[in-house]
């Protein structure tokens, strides 16, 4: 597997989660408690999430294909697409990204 192809993964995945968890803690815990301000932050969540999602397919998907998911990732394995190895690496890139939420908690603080 090119080292090229683990890195853009990486990142890609790095910034949908980053993005994403980054705008769920601006405008999903505001704690006002009214509907306004809670719609507002549903869709504003899924908006940040939608763009994220499209920056990294438009940004990566050349080098990668943009798998950013698990699921995408073995769904290809048994398409027969990448190999098991492809896999196991991106995989491992998947678990690195949960070190988005601790930053994303230093951020907070």
């Amino acid at each position: 597997m090119k080292i090229k192809k683990f890195l853009s993964e990486l990142l890609g995945t790095f910034l949908l989660v980053f993005l994403g968890t980054t705008a769920y803690a601006l405008l999903g815990s505001t704690g006002l408690g009214s509907t306004y301000s809670t719609v507002a932050g549903i869709i504003g969540i899924a908006v940040v999430f939608g763009l994220a999602m499209t920056f990294v397919y438009y940004m990566f998907s050349s080098i990668s294909g943009a798998h950013v998911n698990p699921a995408v990732s073995i769904a290809m394995y048994f398409n027969g697409a990448i190999s098991l190895v492809e896999v196991h690496f991106l995989q491992v890139d998947y678990y690195l990204v949960f070190l988005n939420v601790f930053l994303v908690y230093l951020l907070q603080l």
